[in-house]
């Protein structure tokens, strides 16, 4: 008797293709991702950050050349801070003013509601500045002038009056609503601090330009956590000081 020959044993294809993942398998794939986000996110972010100051230490070298152009427009006298009884958009002896003419842009004076927003491409922006710093959508000043430069005490100072340019503050950044700076009002976004605690932690900095034309970025433990100016501190250490704010050592403020 012939025995017959077994039926071929065939697999639903289907089922095979198709089988789902296990809860394992889900859960091994949900870690790799955490970790790999855990190791890819502070590399991108520190990427970001680099770039930022990298654009912003670009502007303020593009206000330098404004700035050094109004000298010679000007008998060689350097522009407000803008300050003097309070912030005047019109004010045309002010740096956001007399520069920006220089540079072939938009002056203060001219924004009316067309003011350059925060994370806009500008001269005016940081991009580092969050959206968060903008008061009611209102125009801040990312960049401001060393109010102990030229302000309603000293005006109409002459660059020539300005005994180590290599280290006296012409500018730096910051996030409100006024166009002068000192040391309380600096902002530090960079570094390796806590980006979005840039008044306060010292291992933050800012990229601040010289009166010579250098940018360079500085540690707020340098110039200083806020705390109060003191002018005869800076006076009687003009010498031994790595910056300053005032022009000379016998400047009164």
């Amino acid at each position: 008797m012939i025995s017959p020959k077994p039926l071929p044993c065939f697999v639903d294809r289907r089922t095979a293709d198709h089988r789902g993942f296990t809860l394992v398998e889900l859960l091994v794939v949900i870690v790799i991702i955490a970790i790999l986000a855990a190791i890819i996110f502070p590399v991108v972010s520190s990427m970001m950050r680099q770039g930022n100051q990298t654009a912003s230490a670009a502007n303020l070298r593009q206000w330098y050349s404004g700035f050094g152009a109004s000298l010679g427009d000007n008998d060689g006298s350097m522009p407000s801070d803008g300050a003097a009884n309070g912030f005047n958009p019109g004010d045309q002896t002010a740096w956001f003013n007399r520069i920006p003419l220089q540079l072939k842009i938009t002056p203060c004076a001219s924004f009316g509601s067309n003011w350059p927003r925060l994370h806009s491409k500008s001269i005016w922006v940081n991009p580092q500045v969050p959206l968060s710093a903008s008061p009611g959508g209102s125009f801040i000043f990312c960049y401001a002038f060393n109010t102990y430069l030229s302000n309603a005490t000293q005006i109409n100072q002459k660059f020539a009056n300005v005994e180590h340019p290599d280290r006296t503050i012409l500018m730096s950044e910051k996030a409100d609503l006024k166009p002068d700076l000192d040391p309380t009002t600096i902002r530090s976004y960079f570094g390796s601090g806590n980006p979005t605690d840039p008044l306060v932690d010292i291992n933050n900095a800012a990229n601040i330009l010289f009166c010579d034309g250098h940018v360079q970025l500085v540690k707020r433990s340098v110039f200083g956590a806020g705390q109060t100016y003191d002018p005869n501190f800076y006076a009687s250490s003009y010498d031994q000081l790595p910056l300053t704010w005032l022009p000379n050592a016998t400047a009164t403020q």
